[in-house]
C-alpha cells in the first residue's frame, strides 16, 4: 500500500515536472507521441498475455504442485513473446516515420516530428524491459509475491524524475530527451528489482518454445482474443485519426 502511495505521488510529479519545464508545447506533444508504439507493442504482445491467460495458467500450476511443468510453460511463453517482441521493436526502428505519419497524420506540420522520431526510437527500448519486468511479476504474482512490483513502479517513476531533472534544459527542447532516457532506465529498474525474489522462488528457465504443451495452447487460446480486441482498437483509432486529419 506505501509503494502503491508513493507510486501515485512521484507519478503526478512527475508529470507536474515535464509540464513545469515544456508546458504545454510541441516538445511536450512530441514526447507524449513518443509512447504511441512502444505501448502498442508491450500492450499488444505482453499486457493481454499476462493479465488475461499467462498468471492464471502458471498460478493453476503451482496450485497443484506441477512446478516443474509451470516452468516448461513460462520459458516456453517468455521466449516467444521475446522473440517477437525484438522482431517488431527492430522493425519499429527502421519504420519508425512511416508509423508516426498512420497514426498521427499532419503531425509533421503541426508538431516536432524530428523530436517525436527521436523520442520514439529511444522509447522503443522501454518494451523489452517492461516485457521482462511485466512476466516477472506474473511469476511473483503466481507465487502470492507482490511486493518487488509495487517497489518497481515507485523505481520507474523515480528514474523518470531524476534523469529528466539533470538532463532536461527548459532552453533547449530536444533535451526532453533525457526523460526518454529515464523511461528506459525506469523500466529496467522495475525488473531488476524482482530479480532477488524471483531467484527466491526458484528460477528453472529452459532454452524452448514448446508450441504443443497444453499450458502453452491454453495460454495462446486465451490471449488471442484480448490481443485480436485491442488489434482491432487500434486499428479503428488510426482510422479516426487519418479520417479526422
Amino acid at each position: 500500500m506505501a509503494a502503491q502511495l508513493a507510486s501515485r505521488i512521484l507519478g503526478f510529479f512527475r508529470e507536474t515536472l515535464i509540464a513545469g519545464f515544456f508546458g504545454q508545447s510541441g516538445t511536450t506533444d512530441a514526447y507524449n507521441t513518443a509512447f504511441i508504439l512502444p505501448d502498442l507493442l508491450y500492450w499488444l504482445l505482453v499486457g493481454g498475455v499476462l493479465s488475461a491467460a499467462f498468471i492464471p495458467v502458471l498460478s493453476e500450476y503451482i496450485a497443484k504442485d506441477k512446478e516443474d511443468e509451470g516452468w516448461r510453460v513460462v520459458s516456453s511463453v517468455v521466449n516467444l513473446i521475446f522473440l517477437t517482441l525484438g522482431v517488431f521493436v527492430f522493425i519499429g526502428l527502421i519504420f519508425t516515420p512511416q508509423f508516426l505519419h498512420l497514426v498521427v497524420p499532419g503531425f509533421e506540420k503541426t508538431g516536432n516530428i524530428g523530436l517525436a522520431i527521436k523520442l520514439t526510437r529511444i522509447l522503443l527500448i522501454q518494451p523489452l524491459f517492461m516485457a521482462l519486468s511485466g512476466l516477472t511479476m506474473g511469476v511473483l504474482n503466481s507465487y502470492k509475491i507482490f511486493w518487488p512490483s509495487a517497489l518497481g513502479t515507485v523505481l520507474y517513476n523515480a528514474s523518470v524524475i531524476f534523469f529528466g531533472t539533470i538532463l532536461a534544459n527548459p532552453a533547449k527542447p530536444d533535451s526532453i530527451s533525457g526523460f526518454a532516457f529515464g523511461v528506459v532506465v525506469g523500466a529496467f529498474a522495475s525488473f531488476a528489482v524482482q530479480i532477488p525474489a524471483l531467484r527466491k522462488v526458484g528460477v528453472r528457465y529452459h532454452p524452448l518454445i514448446d508450441w504443443h504443451h497444453p499450458g502453452v495452447r491454453r495460454i495462446g487460446a486465451l490471449a488471442v482474443p484480448i490481443i485480436i480486441s485491442y488489434s482491432l482498437n487500434s486499428i479503428q483509432v488510426t482510422f479516426n485519426n487519418n479520417f479526422g486529419s
